[in-house]
């Protein structure tokens, strides 16, 4: 299984907060490219997951879903 971000709902709470994904990052204590990935909608690691949740201060389930890896 491969944990996915819903990138709609990152970016529309990111700008909600009035931050770029760099201030993301910084709140999330990331690099900046996990957040651009997410907001891609690519896979992350389950402790990134849970970094931009808390930071948006929302539950995972509501930014990310698990999918199937494919290959």
């Amino acid at each position: 299984m491969n944990i996915v971000a819903k990138p709609f709902e990152i970016a529309r709470r990111r700008i909600e907060r009035g931050w770029d994904k760099s201030s993301l990052a910084k709140e999330a204590k990331i690099n900046h490219s996990l957040v651009s990935r997410a907001e891609q909608g690519n896979g992350v690691s389950p402790t990134t997951a849970k970094a931009i949740a808390d930071a948006l201060q929302a539950p995972v389930f509501e930014l990310f879903e698990l999918a199937e890896r494919v290959g």
